[in-house]
This record gives structure tokens, C-alpha cells and sequence, in this order.
């Protein structure tokens, strides 16, 4: 025997399953569980914080190198979409290319994240200023020196995993 099954509202649902849920909510209670989460959110958030993060989305303040990191992500959204759909069909070697390729992937675009959650910050620029500093006018700090090792340990990380990427790519 099946119970009835009603909604918020008092009405019965006509499909009954045993193993569904034994709750179903309405658009209203939706659109009230959203109101409360933004009512919460305004409430406890900086706005100043909320207005920054819709600042974002104008891409006229973009600066210049937001644009390529952008269709570098979007061509990699695309691969991914490939794999995905064709991953019943790979042999272990396509397999392995498709691994090295979500490594690269994903390294890069934690890379670019950081860049931006850095330049957004304006710590882009502090770790710019003492490595022009160090370089240009000889004024030696540590700071110059960590940002120096930081960008060679980027390079370095993502010619390897381009690198192991293009390996399993071109082998036969």
C-alpha cells in the first residue's frame, strides 16, 4: 500500500514512489528559500565586498591580459567537453593524454586564478614594485627575491606539465 504524498500545500501528488522523496517544494517556498539567503548574505557581508564582485563582471575595466587567460580557459572548457563525451571510447594511451591534459588544465587555471585574485587585491602590484625595485635600480629586499623564486617555480611548473602533456599527446 502507498501513502499519500502531499506537498506543502496540502495537495496530494498524483506519481507516488516509494523510494522518492516524500517532500516536494513549490516555486514559492524556492523563491523564499533564495530571499532568505540573500537577505542573510546582505545582512553579514561587507557591501563594499558585493559591489567589487559586480564591478568584476564589467568588462570594460578588465585590464588586457584578462582576455587571453579568458579563451585559454574557454578552450580548455571545450577539451574537457570532448573527453568527457568521448571517454568510453579511449584506449589507455588516449586515457593517459587525457589525464596529462586535465593536469595542465587545471594547473594552469589555478595559475590564472591566483594571478587574478592577486591582481584584484592589488598584491600584483606590491610584488611588482620591490622586483622593478631589485632590478632596475639595484634596491635588494627579500621580497624581490621571493617573487623572483615564485615566478621561476611557475614557469618551471608549467613547462613540465606542458611538457608531460605533449609527451603522451605525440606518442605513438
Amino acid at each position: 500500500m502507498t501513502q499519500k504524498v502531499r506537498n506543502l500545500k496540502g495537495g496530494i501528488i498524483q506519481k507516488t514512489d516509494d523510494d522518492g522523496s516524500w517532500y516536494q517544494f513549490s516555486t514559492s517556498i524556492w523563491l523564499l528559500i533564495g530571499g532568505l539567503i540573500l537577505f542573510n548574505i546582505g545582512c553579514f557581508v561587507n557591501p563594499g565586498l558585493i559591489d567589487g564582485m559586480f564591478r568584476m563582471l564589467d568588462v570594460r575595466l578588465w585590464p588586457w591580459w584578462y582576455f587571453p587567460m579568458l579563451v585559454l580557459f574557454i578552450a580548455f572548457a571545450v577539451r574537457w567537453s570532448f573527453i568527457y563525451r568521448n571517454w568510453k571510447n579511449y584506449d589507455d594511451l588516449d586515457m593517459e593524454a587525457a589525464r596529462r591534459f586535465t593536469r595542465m588544465a587545471v594547473t594552469m587555471i589555478v595559475i590564472m586564478a591566483i594571478f587574478v585574485l592577486m591582481n584584484i587585491t592589488n598584491r600584483l602590484l606590491y610584488f611588482y614594485y620591490h622586483l622593478s625595485d631589485w632590478l632596475l635600480q639595484g634596491i635588494f629586499s627579500w621580497v624581490a627575491i621571493l617573487t623572483l623564486v615564485m615566478i621561476l617555480a611557475v614557469i618551471f611548473v608549467v613547462i613540465y606539465v606542458t611538457k608531460e602533456w605533449l609527451v603522451t599527446f605525440w606518442k605513438d
